[in-house]
């Protein structure tokens, strides 16, 4: 493997997918249980963008990164989900972490926000351990970023797939088609996050990424942004 490599990740049912770059240009396309399964392959990546929270908040209001993200994204900022502060997803069982979320933040929280809280601290427990840049992304962002202006259809409509496979395209990320193997039994919107949070790791790697907030807010000392 040569030049400029970066991965983007979004988690998916089988674990992660993650969509590898060289020098912008699609590379390959891998499945993996967990997330150093896979970087254990690839660990010359120079950035690797991640669709999952990096940095929780420690209380209400949340973190800015979300409220920003919200606001860049206009029409589709439903795309965009708060989240709960760390005591809340610390504690295993929902019923107990919707009685404290309920006193932390002044409501509960869905079983499908609480059951990402083991991929969430996977990532925190690899961040902490690697030297590698990993950053927090959201493909939505990319997208919005690539477009300069919000989109025009939800991720899942069959429009919104062609409007998000012609942005990569454009951008010089064509996937394969057929893409083969067990990547291209992964849903096709997870596959385009990983894309998109490829793009946003190519664009770390040569330093002309964004951040929001910019600067990034500190949190319990670790610096929190979602980049595109």
């Amino acid at each position: 493997m040569t030049g400029r490599l970066v991965a983007g990740v979004d988690g998916c049912r089988e674990g992660w997918v993650a969509v590898v770059l060289s020098e912008g240009r699609f590379h390959e396309a891998i499945v993996a249980r967990t997330l150093p399964g896979f970087l254990h392959e690839y660990r010359n990546v120079r950035a690797v963008g991640v669709d999952m929270p990096i940095g929780l908040p420690l209380s209400t209001p949340g973190r800015r990164a979300d409220g920003e993200a919200k606001t860049f994204l206009g029409t589709r900022a439903k795309s965009v989900f708060p989240i709960p502060p760390r005591e809340v997803l610390e504690e295993e069982d929902h019923n107990r972490a919707v009685k404290i979320a309920q006193r932390l933040i002044g409501h509960g929280i869905s079983q499908q926000t609480h059951a990402l809280r083991k991929k969430i601290f996977e990532i925190e427990d690899f961040v902490s351990g690697t030297r590698l840049d990993v950053r927090e992304v959201h493909p939505e962002v990319s997208f919005r970023g690539m477009n300069e202006e919000p989109l025009g259809f939800p991720k899942r409509a069959w429009d919104g797939l062609l409007e998000r496979k012609r942005l990569l395209a454009r951008e010089g990320i064509k996937l394969p088609e057929p893409l083969g193997g067990e990547a291209g039994r992964v849903q096709t919107d997870d596959l385009l996050d990983a894309a998109a949070a490829a793009w946003s790791a190519d664009r770390i790697a040569r330093d002309t990424a964004c951040s929001l907030p910019s600067p990034p807010e500190i949190i319990a000392g670790q610096k929190v942004a979602i980049w595109y």
